[in-house]
């Protein structure tokens, strides 16, 4: 990949935490986009079946990409979300790498370039 790729995810990456802070300083709640069903019957009255349904089958392996508790200072929670980014893209690379590698055909005779 070419360097401005790499220096766009690591500033996507870096940039994360607005996702905290923004909620926080306009006083909006949960970050947009990340509510649980709860939140979801409280916003419009009502708990959307397939996302009750669904709800309690996916659990993230860092969930609220916390590796502190929910009342850790925003500094801690940062970095946090800061390291979950990188994880993401790492995980995410390795799949894509890897899933490339198992895919390409395999070439096991030599090219012969003699010519006659």
């Amino acid at each position: 990949m070419e360097k401005k790729y790499w220096i766009f995810l690591a500033i996507l990456a870096i940039l994360t935490p607005v996702g905290i802070f923004l909620p926080q300083w306009f006083n909006a709640g949960d970050a947009w986009g990340e509510w649980g069903v709860d939140v979801v019957k409280q916003q419009v009255g009502y708990e959307p079946a397939q996302m009750k349904k669904t709800a309690d089958i996916y659990h993230a392996p860092v969930p609220d990409y916390n590796f502190f508790d929910e009342e850790a200072p925003l500094a801690k929670q940062a970095i946090a979300y800061i390291v979950s980014a990188f994880l993401g893209i790492g995980i995410i690379l390795l799949l894509t790498f890897g899933l490339q590698k198992i895919s390409k055909p395999k070439n096991d005779s030599p090219v012969s370039s003699t010519t006659q």
